[in-house]
């Protein structure tokens, strides 16, 4: 079964910050919008609360209950690409290695200014002290 998730502009006004994930998660939110409504998007959405400007989206937008194939990862970066297009990123947060891999190819295309960080979902599981994830993440948030 495959469920289409919509990215979520957050305090959109122009050359937002993009921050990338894996897939959405398994989810209550019946809105259908990535990074909400389970334990992770519960964090990311935490963070970007008192922030501007920020579009949060995914490699690919569907949830499916199976190892992604490359063609639903293709069918992602291209929509990727067009939104990277449209808005013009600032800079883009890549959350996970499976962000990183997939995404290092459009960093380069189009010369983004990206950083890569751990997924938050690792951060959830393994990390005692979330709030220095979250520092990390201001951190590069407020640079230029």
């Amino acid at each position: 079964m495959e469920t289409l998730y919509k990215p979520l502009e957050h305090k959109v006004t122009e050359n937002p910050i993009f921050v990338i994930g894996t897939c959405p998660g398994k989810t209550k939110d019946k809105e259908k919008i990535v990074f909400k409504g389970n334990r992770t998007g519960d964090f990311v959405q935490k963070w970007i609360k008192d922030k501007e400007n920020i579009y949060l989206t995914n490699v690919f937008n569907k949830w499916i209950d199976y190892t992604p194939d490359e063609e639903i990862i293709k069918e992602g970066l291209v929509k990727l690409e067009e939104d990277i297009e449209r808005l013009n990123p600032s800079k883009v947060f890549l959350l996970g290695a499976f962000a990183f891999k997939h995404c290092s190819g459009l960093m380069k295309r189009y010369k983004l200014n990206n950083h890569n960080f751990l997924h938050p979902s690792y951060i959830l599981r393994f990390c005692g002290d979330h709030q220095e994830y979250i520092n990390i993440l201001n951190e590069y948030y407020e640079s230029n």
